[in-house]
């Protein structure tokens, strides 16, 4: 045995023993696992475990494929595998779809999960980012499951579109080939592609209402189904090589009598080694015409190549003295400026469209605020605000354990309590039997421990009111003192001292900085008398947490 998979989605609890998947576990087993078997066989190849695609917002599966696969390059995982092995599902969308998320609508909406995270068979290109962006450019990708499920009527809805969509077997049979298809044309880092599956085994008949068998390209009973004679028929075909470059012993390449025959997809074939033209003439053929084979210099080395063709299905026979070492299949890009500049271009005009938008947008919103301010009464006003508040305190609570939503409804209380402390008040009791159930955060892309930091959602609130109304306070103090310096230094003649062009008059006179006032100090200190009293009971109830807490000692003893 040469070949050796360790594991499969050990990205899901219920694989890994329903304990909370952790990368750098999976790593050391893996460790062990591939030293063992390269110390039986020096030539064992280790197949890295296919990971099942998610989002991120199953409990089933907390991370992303994508995150998981990270921490394991980032946990020297990548020493310990030769070949990456993917699943690249469809989940009823066609194989050449693009489409990573998209919103939900009528037909599938679910308000814990607006955002549809399917993937398509494209999520593919995702790992493979993953793995170049960890410096892993050499290891090929084999898909180890991919398949589309063509589940009949008579599986009851909440279970025959677990997989997306159900195909019918005809369309099962199109997209396979075409996923296949795809793969040569666009992913030169792709090898072998494994169907799933072939039958649906057991010893017992499935369960009627399951649509997993519906996957399979033959029956229970071994009847062959569309699905099945589409891929005999296309894998009957004479090879093709894609994009990417290749040995000389390519299925694709044929021997002649007096040369070789090389099918391909592409728009330009590149020989490297052999073909010496300096023994033997060499010459072409494509697609039946003569000619069309150049010497060129391609990465250094000497070799022959075609000019530009159609990107297509093309045939070419070679005649020469040695045979190739490599051939190089290659695809033009159409429209290079495009490719090259479109992304610049782009961003300008997403800049361009929110400074319009901006434009038009400013004024309306000061019309708004301006009615808001003369129509709601303060009660409406305060509704509003105590309102958004308690969805801010939601979403830093409830809505993720990842910290960019976290810090979003962090930041979006404290503004609205940096308005109206008063109301954020009022949060403060009422988090209070919360205390033992703290907001836990744990995302490792921020260098965050493994295992989280947890804040208690009482104390927070606590002290952002306290911020928030010692902020207020400054600065009313900073505009009271201003006001009182304007007053004491009158403007010069045909200046005003306040906006409107009116001098202060009578009671609306603040008095001067040395004038006694027996109420001042109360009147300073009175927003802060309930909030410093829940901050007091807040800090006694820690310290008396603390030393509660803490386990006798037995003074006896050592």
């Amino acid at each position: 045995m040469r070949f050796f998979q360790i594991w499969n989605e050990p990205n899901l609890k219920n694989e890994w023993n329903w304990q909370t998947p952790r990368p750098e576990d999976f790593v050391a087993l893996l460790r062990v696992g591939a030293e063992a078997a390269r110390a039986a066989n020096p030539d064992a190849v280790i197949l890295f475990p296919g990971l099942a695609p998610t989002d991120g917002l199953d409990p089933r599966a907390p991370l992303t494929e994508l995150e998981y696969l990270d921490r394991v390059y980032k946990a020297g995982g990548g020493a310990y595998f030769d070949i990456m092995a993917a699943q690249s599902y469809g989940l009823g969308q066609p194989p050449d779809e693009n489409r990573y998320i998209f919103l939900r609508n009528r037909a599938n909406w679910n308000w814990r999960h607006p955002i549809d995270t399917r993937n398509d068979v494209s999520r593919v290109v995702l790992l493979r980012e993953v793995m170049e962006r960890n410096g892993d450019t050499q290891t090929p990708v084999w898909v180890t499951e991919f398949g589309w499920n063509a589940a009949p009527a008579t599986i009851p809805p909440e279970r025959r579109f677990t997989w997306g969509e159900p195909v019918s077997e005809e369309t099962k049979g199109e997209y396979l080939v075409g996923q296949i298809e795809r793969a040569q044309r666009e992913w030169p880092w792709m090898g072998v592609m494994n169907v799933w599956m072939l039958r649906f085994g057991g010893y017992a008949e499935p369960d009627p209402a399951d649509p997993t068998p519906y996957f399979a390209l033959v029956g229970r009973d071994w009847q062959i189904l569309p699905a099945y004679e589409r891929l005999r028929e296309y894998m009957n075909r004479p090879p093709l090589a894609g994009i990417g470059a290749h040995t000389w012993e390519h299925p694709a390449v044929e021997a002649l009598p007096a040369g070789w025959r090389v099918r391909f997809y592409g728009s330009k074939i590149t020989f490297l080694g052999g073909l010496d033209a300096e023994a033997a003439p060499v010459t072409a053929t494509i697609n039946g015409q003569t000619g069309g084979l150049e010497p060129v210099l391609y990465a250094g080395q000497r070799a022959w190549a075609t000019a530009e063709l159609p990107l297509a299905e093309h045939t070419i026979e070679l005649r020469g003295n040695l045979p190739p070492d490599i051939f190089v299949v290659e695809r033009s890009r159409p429209f290079p400026l495009f490719w090259d500049y479109g992304g610049l271009v782009l961003m300008l005009l997403l800049v361009g469209s929110s400074v319009i938008t901006a434009q038009h947008l400013i004024p309306r919103l000061d019309a708004l605020r301006q009615a808001w301010r003369i129509r709601a009464t303060p009660a409406i006003r305060g509704a509003v605000v105590f309102t958004l508040m308690a969805l801010a305190l939601l979403v830093f609570y409830r809505l993720s354990s990842q910290l960019p939503p976290t810090i979003f409804g962090f930041v979006l209380f404290a503004g609205l309590a940096l308005w109206r402390p008063d109301l954020a008040l009022i949060f403060v009791p009422l988090t209070i039997p919360l205390y033992f159930m703290p907001k836990g955060i744990f995302d490792s892309r921020f260098g965050l421990r493994e295992s989280g930091i947890y804040l208690p959602l009482h104390e927070v609130v606590l002290l952002i009111t306290v911020a928030a109304t010692a902020a207020r306070w400054a600065w009313s103090t900073i505009q009271g003192n201003r006001l009182t310096s304007a007053i004491h230094n009158p403007p010069r003649p045909g200046a005003s001292a306040t906006q409107d062009g009116s001098i202060p008059q009578g009671k609306d006179i603040p008095k001067a900085q040395g004038e006694s006032n027996p109420h001042s100090a109360f009147r300073i200190l009175r927003p802060f008398w309930p909030v410093g009293l829940f901050l007091i009971a807040g800090i006694w109830g820690v310290i008396i947490a603390d030393a509660r807490g803490r386990p006798y000692v037995n003074c006896a003893g050592s």
